[in-house]
């Protein structure tokens, strides 16, 4: 699904949305002027009026919007020939298009007796989201119970025919919504969600507890809760952490996005729930695989399949299109009370519009099948819910992977979250043929649960910067599944940090962290200079062999925000035959009253008579005190 609307919103725990409408056309570009600066906003404005002069008469008309918060800047419409001579002027950093941005659609925590806020009494904490918009009825985002919005709130409740201000609440504190009139085709221009990715990701990242929630009646229990990079180092700057999902471009190597180490990048898993929809052949085989499924047919092998392929339009000259099951492809008397067995391989054409195709035809079935993995969705027999379902989680197959692209010293994903079939509030006028929760997949479904952590941890601790928040989410993430034995990929095979990062996010964990890595923001500047990630205290390790370099050392900061007087040993977990060693000097950082703050080094060696075995090492570097558990992955290539 391609996104049109894009909001930001607030949850209370407080709810403040913000809506934004990309462009559908070329020649809308923002001009990047770096951070704001500390003049006046008429200062600034006046150096957005002198860039623009230099287009000529009625330059003032072509903006949309101007940027003077966070950074400073505009968006305007401009020729290509116009961007180019933009960027060239005196204090312009760069011109860039205005991006056009997919979704990542594609038991969370919703097994639990409350939702995740309420569950551990976070209150006077805001979260902002920024997505397809938000629908306000949502019994998620009633105020009942809670206090009065924050003092510090500045924002607004932005309005429209269509969306009143008493739409917002204690727990909606603000809407805002960004709007192209030229580009955007669609209808609703508001900060009313039209799409349901927004509602989703509000409600499971601040949602307030709604009993009874269910999808149709299925998964009943309680529903809760480049420019993107430039916007994140100043909402950093600002002191405010962002959360990004990992995309959905796996199981490819090299697929995972939003890679900058000063956000922190979230990739999905499965839950212990599965949605099973089995096909019943007629030899008395049984295929499994995933899918919901209401309509009354019989569960016996009574019904013909058909390969799409074999259903071909005479009109039409590709197969592939037809075993895809695209518009006009299929001939209607050949599919016409059948299952039809349709492929998975087109990303421009979504699942539910082909479903819809083909329904339309008059078949009594559709079975979707990606042959690179089991079969993804069924639309024949009835489903059936396996709870405590094992193993899980497991990484999702569509969740980005890395390595991350030209740059062997970064580990992204950060961490891994629940991004499998997860239940949350969705656009309904509570009508019978729109349920008012739905079920989605995709990692920007995992990246709201990472958001609602970190808000429990800010919330905890009010006078941490992002750096640490993120270190407590990442050092005290979980490698194992409910089986006990190390999360696996898709296929079965186990995960790696670049599937799953730290691993999967720990609920309690990250309130009683231990140590923390912190980093300021003059690093991430030096970052961007030379890219030399494996100094930057960073809670993961990446480090690269070059040439004849037989050992590499990094340093690591941490601080003590546990008990006072403590005493930490490391541990390593290295691979056997890999001709690897790391070693920790010290191995052991005694921590008092006086003394909160230490460093250590760890050492990488090779010897070069030994290559690694698939390219990559993986281990990682734990420091026990107690009940506290500090762990580190690394990477080495």
């Amino acid at each position: 699904m391609k996104c049109n609307h894009n909001f930001f919103w607030f949850l209370s725990l407080f709810l403040i949305w913000f809506q934004a409408v990309q462009a559908q056309e070329h020649g809308v570009y923002i001009v990047y002027l770096g951070a704001a600066p500390a003049s006046s906003i008429a200062a600034r404005m006046n150096d957005h009026v002198r860039i623009l002069s230099s287009l000529g008469e009625r330059s003032e008309d072509r903006v949309i919007h101007r940027y003077s918060n966070g950074f400073s800047g505009f968006a305007a419409r401009l020729s290509e020939e116009e961007a180019e001579s933009t960027a060239r002027r005196p204090g312009v950093v760069p011109v860039f298009r205005d991006p056009y941005q997919d979704d990542e659609l594609s038991i969370s925590f919703s097994q639990q007796s409350t939702s995740i806020s309420s569950a551990l009494h976070v209150e006077d904490t805001i979260i902002g989201i920024f997505d397809t918009g938000i629908w306000p009825e949502s019994k998620s985002f009633s105020d009942e119970g809670l206090g009065p919005i924050p003092s510090r709130w500045k924002g607004t409740c932005m309005e429209d025919p269509d969306f009143s201000s008493s739409n917002c609440n204690r727990k909606l504190i603000g809407v805002r919504y960004y709007n192209n009139t030229d580009f955007d085709p669609s209808p609703f221009n508001a900060p009313r969600d039209q799409g349901g990715q927004g509602t989703h990701a509000a409600a499971i990242a601040a949602g307030s507890p709604v009993r009874g929630a269910s999808y149709r009646g299925l998964a009943k229990g309680i529903a809760r809760a480049d420019p993107i990079a430039i916007g994140a180092f100043h909402a950093v700057e600002k002191g405010i952490l962002v959360v990004c999902s990992a995309g959905n471009g796996g199981p490819e190597r090299e697929s995972v996005v939003n890679v900058v180490p000063w956000v922190l990048t979230v990739g999905a898993t499965t839950i212990d729930r599965f949605f099973e929809s089995n096909i019943a052949l007629g030899n008395n085989k049984v295929i499994q695989g995933g899918g919901i499924h209401f309509a009354n047919i019989k569960k016996s092998p009574v019904y013909p399949v058909i390969d799409a392929r074999s259903a071909k339009d005479p009109n039409e000259t590709s197969y592939f299109a037809a075993s895809n099951c695209l518009p006009e492809s299929l001939d209607k008397s050949k599919v016409k009370g059948k299952i039809v067995l349709c492929e998975d391989h087109l990303e421009e054409s979504s699942d539910e519009e082909r479903l819809q195709t083909v329904l339309s035809l008059g078949v009594v079935g559709v079975i979707l099948i990606n042959s690179d993995e089991k079969p993804k969705k069924e639309r024949t027999p009835p489903s059936e819910i396996v709870d405590k379902y094992k193993p899980a989680p497991a990484v999702a197959y569509f969740s980005g992977l890395g390595p991350v692209y030209n740059n062997d010293n970064l580990i992204k994903p950060d961490v891994v979250a629940p991004g499998v079939d997860i239940l949350a509030a969705w656009p309904s006028n509570d009508t019978k043929t729109t349920p008012s929760f739905n079920i989605v997949s995709g990692t920007s479904v995992a990246a709201p649960h990472v958001s609602a952590i970190a808000a429990i941890v800010k919330s905890k601790y009010p006078s941490w910067s992002p750096s640490p928040i993120k270190s407590a989410i990442m050092t005290t993430a979980i490698q194992t599944d409910n089986l006990k034995t190390p999360i696996k990929i898709n296929n079965g095979d186990p995960a790696t940090p670049y599937g799953f990062g730290s691993g999967q996010v720990s609920l309690s964990g990250p309130l009683q962290p231990g140590l923390v890595h912190d980093i300021e923001i003059a690093d991430y500047l030096q970052y961007l200079c030379n890219k030399q990630m494996s100094n930057l205290n960073y809670p993961s390790i990446a480090v690269s062999f070059f040439n004849d370099h037989k050992s590499f050392k990094v340093k690591r900061t941490v601080i003590n925000v546990g008990e006072e007087d403590s005493l930490y040993t490391v541990s390593v977990g290295t691979p056997k035959d890999e001709g690897l060693e790391v070693h920790v000097n010290p191995k052991k950082l005694q921590f008092t009253k006086n003394i909160r703050k230490l460093s250590y080094q760890v050492t990488f060696r090779h010897d070069n008579s030994t290559e690694f075995i698939n390219g990559d090492v993986f281990g990682s570097i734990t420091w026990t005190s107690g009940n506290y558990k500090v762990r580190i992955p690394y990477v080495v290539t």
